[in-house]
């Protein structure tokens, strides 16, 4: 089944890539590899040792693990599906299948029931207690469940990033019911319904893992 076949109306944007940069985190990872890149060349440049091939191994795990925590984690749209990559998956939800979206210490995305997360975009603690006692309400319209968050006062997004992107991805859900992108089954009703959630694993950062951590045991023990 293709898009054409249920319905879908073109757009030009349809492939445009959004990407939402993380709030926090890249300034401390940065730190974090360049003293381990730091580490690493003065371990070579002070001669040679017995233990220099562990303390590399050790430090290349240790950059590894600074990369997938604080380096990894990102959120961006296709125009159909939101791609939230946490440190060892990539979840991908349908953007006519979200229905709340909601930014606290990390990002929350409700999407046929279940609950996605992202630690890449936060809202900072004060804005926490701003917007403490705030609720989702459904607002039923069309097929879809649509939601507002109630008790929240209007921001300048351009003040808030966490609020912008919170905003956006709203937007962005709602855009795509509207010209049903991502459409791409039939439900038993022959009603086009969204493309299901799916999620893929960090292989290559997950094989790296794996291959450090026997390493560094492998030379311990030896």
């Amino acid at each position: 089944m293709t898009e054409r076949d249920v319905g879908v109306e073109p757009w030009k944007d349809f492939d445009k890539v959004e990407k939402f940069g993380p709030t926090s985190g890249r300034l401390v990872g940065g730190l974090g590899i360049a003293a381990c890149a730091a580490t690493a060349i003065g371990t070579i440049g002070d001669g040679r040792h017995d233990s220099d091939a562990f303390v590399l191994v050790c430090l290349a795990l240790v950059g590894l693990m600074i990369w997938m925590v604080m380096f990894r984690p990102a959120v961006r749209s296709d125009g159909t599906r939101l791609h939230l990559r946490s440190m060892v998956t990539t979840t991908r939800v349908p953007l006519a299948s979200i229905d709340k979206v909601d930014v606290r210490a990390m990002l929350l995305v409700k999407a046929d029931g279940h609950i996605y997360r992202s630690i890449a975009v936060g809202r900072p603690r004060k804005r926490q207690r701003a917007s403490e006692g705030s609720s989702f309400v459904g607002a039923k319209g069309g097929s879809h469940q649509h939601s507002y968050l109630q008790g929240t006062p209007r921001l300048d997004p351009s003040k808030v990033y966490s609020d912008f992107v919170e905003t956006r991805i709203k937007h962005l859900a709602q855009e795509a019911r509207a010209h049903k992108r991502g459409y791409d089954r039939v439900g038993p009703d022959g009603q086009p319904l969204p493309a299901p959630v799916t999620r893929s694993w960090a292989w290559p950062e997950l094989a790296g893992l794996v291959v450090l951590s026997v390493a560094a045991l492998t030379l311990l023990l030896a």
